[in-house]
């Protein structure tokens, strides 16, 4: 047989193994295709909250080149003015979050603000109960969904979001506010953030809470029959709703004060020692001063030519008391020198493979100005 024969019998060979190949491919594909469930594929193709579409009406955080937020509500025909130029708020919806372009050709990255964020640069009236102060007391609170939280005072409404969040749909927050003003300032707050989760596709879960224009000194009346498991307590003087709030706790149910300084948790332990026969048993857990420090990490700048004199403990040559071991370097004893992965420090070439604190490339300090905001939480049980 001519070899031209042969040869085009292989490759038609071939091309029926490449075809028989792709054939079972593709009936692999389709019957994996049929073995889903549809809730699988619903889960599969829904879109991400933080990948959803602007829409008017939701509120959105901008941060520019020079990192600062700004937190702004999208209007029809409105406009983002920034630093760096302006963004019609009509440019903006349809998109997600990503950069923008201002009139002068500079970028702003616009997105949806977590809880956190909003929080602090939603409208305020009093003064917000900050992130750290309510993550120390939902630890302290010990509440989760299906619980039923009291608070007295809704403020701006921070401490308010957080709790519903806490306590989700199965759960509800009773919250007291007597002023007006604040009592319209943390509605207004808490119905922009619902809104702005149904509108971005999240869960709603400000649908949980209930204000109440009044004291909290008449809880009992309102709540009737009904206990709570938790108690927050944010006002200026708590000494007079305490026998109040004790009163719907239920056993074992646990109350955080708010105190602004340590006179004031003085006042309310002595007032709490001094009624403790008139008030529902109850006992004083703990008592803590929240504190918050930032830090900075970043590479070193070096502007003197010996650093490694300045800062004897992080030159390679030193041993963990800052003695120089060059002498026993030279003459070949390293019995001193910790030994990282891969060999001793002179061969080692990785830098992730050296001792964490012989690293002397980066520092690590408290940043000069942090959160002057303090607190003390006062943590109290009912028996």
């Amino acid at each position: 047989m001519p070899r031209s024969v042969i040869k085009c019998s292989d490759q038609l060979l071939q091309v029926i193994k490449m075809n028989k190949l792709i054939s079972r491919s593709v009936h692999i594909v389709n019957h994996f295709k049929k073995s889903l469930s549809k809730t699988t594929l619903n889960l599969v193709t829904e879109t991400p909250h933080h990948q959803k579409p602007f829409q008017y009406d939701e509120p959105l955080i901008s941060i520019n080149k020079r990192g600062r937020s700004t937190l702004f509500q999208l209007n029809k025909d409105a406009i983002l003015p920034t630093s760096d130029g302006i963004i019609p708020h009509n440019s903006i919806v349809g998109g997600r979050g990503a950069h923008f372009k201002t009139n002068s050709g500079s970028h702003v990255f616009i997105r949806r603000p977590s809880l956190e964020e909003y929080v602090l640069l939603m409208p305020r009236g009093p003064v917000v109960s900050y992130p750290k102060d309510i993550w120390a007391v939902l630890g302290l609170l010990d509440v989760g969904p299906g619980s039923r939280v009291l608070e007295a005072g809704s403020g701006s409404g921070s401490l308010t979001l957080h709790l519903s969040r806490a306590v989700a749909d199965s759960g509800k927050v009773h919250s007291f506010e007597l002023k007006d003003k604040h009592l319209e300032t943390a509605r207004g707050n808490v119905s922009r953030w619902g809104r702005s989760r149904d509108l971005g596709g999240g869960e709603d879960f400000t649908r949980n809470i209930d204000f109440y224009n009044c004291s909290v000194e008449e809880c009992d009346k309102i709540l009737g029959s009904e206990t709570v498991d938790g108690v927050v307590l944010d006002m200026v003087d708590c000494r007079r709703v305490m026998k109040s709030a004790l009163s719907v706790m239920k056993e074992n149910a646990i109350a955080v004060i708010y105190c602004t300084n340590i006179s004031q948790a003085i006042q309310l332990n002595y007032h709490l020692e001094l009624h403790k026969n008139k008030l529902p048993p109850h006992h004083i857990e703990s008592m803590l001063e929240v504190l918050h420090r930032h830090w900075l990490v970043q590479p070193a700048s070096q502007k003197r030519k010996h650093v490694s004199q300045l800062y004897p403990k992080l030159n390679k040559n030193n041993d963990e008391y800052g003695h120089e071991r060059s002498q026993d370097i030279a003459e070949g004893n390293n019995s001193s020198l910790p030994d990282p992965v891969g060999g001793d420090i002179e061969s080692s070439s990785d830098p992730l493979s050296e001792p964490f604190g012989d690293i002397p490339c980066y520092i690590a300090r408290p940043e000069h100005i942090q959160d002057p905001h303090t607190t003390f939480l006062i943590k109290l049980r009912r028996r």
